[in-house]
This record gives structure tokens, sequence and C-alpha cells, in this order.
């Protein structure tokens, strides 16, 4: 299994060498290092799989093979799986889906982002159940599509991942969606429905948390308790829990402190900053962007690109707008484009080529005022793709509206709510005024894999916040657990 990783990641350093020959030393590093940190290790091989469970994870997959059913059958439809950050969640989908296939049941793995989805090897919500969003509440076009009809009414299985994001009307409409395709009146049409998350992390940008929609009251909690992701550091695990839920020992804030005595503050390339505040995220591209080479005749120097916005059918003043248009578009107002810069992709429009909202890539070359070419490391090795300009098409306040913009952000700094769903080979946080919301703190910190591997700026323990509500709900979860998994082992 060793050689080959060891051989997965040998063909994508030739890949780096053979992209990057044609630019100028100093741009062949400072390229080829931030492709070579961004590497994806190739998930293991699941061939022998049950003999890589960890014993929570084995109970687990137990009854979920032998309890998660129909009704009618004898078995409970409904199951949530959660666990902290690196407990192995998405290995157990993996591990669910090749049961699900082996027994011939058809499935739906579906996630909220097109990050969560691409993880996993499934679908967004929104694109899997042809769903739109109006400004009050949700509708899908397959309710006017006979053959999409027809496709959802043979699932036999749903899987959705990181519910956390979801909403509670989200998950409500989906419910309601399958019941109606199999004309019955109870949760999800009496699918066996297994949701997957970590209702730590960060609650859905708009709309209450998903446990209160009234048919999570339905699913039976399964707890993984194993690290895996920090599983050579135990250390950096046991902060995280104790950030999960908001107390933290004298021991972990002396750490914690000890990180930001050693901080050196020298802005650096080979971390992704993660900040609070947007504008704080912007300041930093904005400066890491400006110390970039560039070369006459190798390189083709830099771009400020400024999105162009109409509204009503009248070209606006650059950025006159920009605090409304927020609200409806992901495109930004403004983005610096030189060889070298990293950034991120913002549309799903080329998931079929592993590239969706929330790949990071960075820039090779600036072709023209309208074309980029950006490297993105994939799965597969690296997607070389040329980036152009698309338009957002929405509402504001009535009026017709429409941004036009390279579908890209800078992302050597990135906000919170960014890398959800992100695992990053180093970060620097600022755990200070700048994590604002309940579980920005703890998100930030869980994107790392090893306490090594994270630089903290700045400390003030008012920053770890929880949600009160979370907590209460992670509580009735682990009785309703104690009491009641008998039942299922």
């Amino acid at each position: 299994m060793q050689s080959n990783i060891h051989k997965y990641t040998q063909g994508y350093h030739n890949l780096i060498n053979n992209l990057i020959t044609t630019l100028h030393t100093d741009l062949q590093s400072i390229i080829g290092n931030q492709l070579i940190s961004l590497l994806q290790q190739p998930n293991l091989s699941t061939k022998f799989s049950s003999m890589i469970f960890s014993e929570d994870q084995y109970k687990i997959f137990n009854i979920l093979t032998n309890s998660w059913g129909q009704q009618e059958l004898s078995k409970h439809p409904y199951f949530f799986l959660t666990g902290l950050a690196g407990t192995g969640k998405s290995f157990m989908i993996q591990q669910i889906v090749n049961f699900l296939k082996v027994k011939n049941i058809r499935y739906l793995l579906i996630a909220p982002t097109g990050v969560a989805a691409q993880n996993v090897g499934g679908q967004t919500i929104h694109s899997a159940l042809h769903i739109r969003n109006t400004q009050t509440y949700f509708e899908t076009l397959s309710h006017y599509n006979e053959q999409q009809q027809i496709e959802l009414s043979q699932i036999d299985a749903i899987i959705i991942e990181e519910v956390s994001m979801v909403s509670s009307i989200l998950l409500s409409f989906i419910s309601k969606l399958f019941a109606k395709i199999h004309k019955k009146s109870v949760p999800f049409g009496g699918i066996q429905t297994l949701l997957i998350g970590d209702l730590a992390q960060l609650p859905p940008v708009n709309g209450k948390q998903v446990f209160y929609a009234p048919e999570w009251q339905e699913f039976f909690p399964l707890f993984l308790t194993t690290s895996h992701r920090q599983h050579n550091d135990k250390l950096f695990y046991n902060i995280l829990q104790e950030m999960r839920v908001g107390i933290l020992s004298s021991q972990t804030i002396n750490l914690i402190n000890e990180k930001v005595l050693s901080y050196q503050n020298n802005t650096s390339i080979n971390t992704t900053y993660i900040c609070g505040f947007r504008h704080e995220a912007d300041s930093i591209n904005n400066l890491i962007c400006g110390f970039l080479p560039i070369f006459e005749n190798i390189s083709s120097g830099s771009l400020i690109s400024v999105a162009v916005d109409y509204l009503n059918n009248i070209e606006c003043e650059p950025k006159e707008y920009d605090k409304q248009f927020r609200h409806h578009t992901n495109l930004p107002s403004e983005l610096t484009i030189r060889e070298g810069a990293r950034v991120m992709f913002l549309t799903n429009k080329l998931f079929n080529e592993n590239l969706c909202n929330g790949s990071i890539g960075v820039v090779t070359k600036l072709i023209d005022e309208d074309n980029i070419e950006v490297a993105f490391p994939i799965d597969s090795g690296i997607n070389q793709v040329i980036v152009k300009k698309m338009t957002a098409y929405f509402e504001l306040n009535g009026a017709p509206a429409q941004r036009t913009q390279f579908p890209l952000q800078n992302a050597f700094a990135l906000t919170v709510h960014k890398t959800q769903g992100l695992t990053l080979p180093h970060a620097t946080i600022s755990l200070d005024e700048q994590m604002f919301a309940n579980g920005q703190a703890y998100v930030a910190m869980s994107r790392a894999t090893s306490w090594q591997n994270i630089e903290i700026r700045s400390f003030n323990p008012n920053a770890i916040k929880v949600d009160n509500e979370m907590l209460a709900e992670l509580n009735r979860l682990q009785q309703k657990f104690n009491d009641f998994h008998s039942l299922y082992l």
C-alpha cells in the first residue's frame, strides 16, 4: 500500500516538473512548492478495509449493515453518524457506499457544498435534486420533469454528508420531496437515510441549524471517537476536543500561548492564513501577491481584475453595490492575478473534471484580460485549465442585476467559512476578536492535520465560542445513544 502511495507521489512530482520547466527559476520554486504542498494524498485501498477499522468504526459499520433499512423489514431507516474532525467520517462513507454497491442498493450521496461532495465522490444537494432557491423558499424542477422523477423514485438509500451546513428547512424539503415521490407521509418517504457531520462545525449560512427540523428527532446517533487524521498527534486531538465544547484546560491554554510566543511574523506563501473577517483575508492576499516576482519576457505581468456590475441594465461604478451583490453572488469585486498566486475556484461548472467551488490551485499563466491558466491538484494528478470570466445573473430589490468576473478568489488567506470541508497542509490562524461566531475557532484549528502544522498569531480565550443549543443537542444525542444503542447491537 505504501509503495502505491510512493508511486502516486512520484508521478505527481513528475507532473509538476513538466508543468514548470518553461517558467523562470524563481517562479518554478514558487509554483512548484505550492503544488507540492497542495498534494492530495490518495485514498488508501479499501480492499481489506475491515482489517483497518478502529473498534468504534467496526461497531458502527455492523450496526449500519445489519440494522439500517426500511421499517417494513423490522429495521431502522434513520441514523446520524457524527464525530469530531479527523475521526474517519469520510472513510466510513466509503465503506457504506461499498456495502450498498455489493448489495445492489441504489443510493444517492449528496452534500451541501462542492468541496464536501467532491471529497466523498458525491453530488451537491442542489444539482442532484434539481433544487432552485427562490428568495423565500426552495423548489425542485424535478416536479416538472418525468425522467428526473423516475430516477429519484428508484433511489433506495440517501446519504447526506456535512449535514451541519444543511438548514432545518432544507432537510425538511428533501424529506418531503421523497415522501411525495413515494406517496408516503413518513420522513424521506421511508427511504433509509444516513446523515453525517459534526454539529460543532459552522452552522448553515442561511436558516436554522439542522437539528431544528422535525424529521431530525427520528435519527438515531452513532459516535466516532477515535482520531485518525491526528492519529499520530493525540495532543492535538485532545485540544480539538476541548475547543469543540468550549472548555480549555490550563495545559491547552499554555500550549496555545507557546505557539503565539514562537510565531515568526514573516509573511509566507507556504501556509494558508485563516481569518474571521473577509477584509483581513483580502489584506493578506494583497500583501503576498505584491511580493510575487514579475519577469519581463517570461511572465505575463499582473492584472487586477475588477468586476463589471450592472443594475437595472445600467453599468455601475466599480464596487458601488459590492455589499448588496455579496448576498447574491460569490464572484469577487476585485481579484489580483499574478503568476504564482494561489486561487480558489468558485463554481461547480467543472464538477465532472474534479473541480468545484472550493478547489485550490495556482496561477501558471496570465494569457490575457479574459483568460488565465491555473493548475489545480486533483485526485488523479493535476488539472491545468483555462479559466474564463463568467457572468452571474440575479435580482436585487426586484431589479435585474449581474456581475462579470473570473470565478476565482485569492487564496493565500481565506475566511473560516471558505475553509470548511478543506484539509490544509499548513495553517496560520489568529485566535482573537476575529473569531466572532460560534464554532469558528474550532473549524479553523481542525483544518490542519497536526499540531506541528499550525501557527497561531494571537490568542484571546474569548475567541473560543460555542453554541449552547448545539451543546445541549449533542448531550441529548449522547443520552439517546447510551439509553438505546443496545437495540442495534
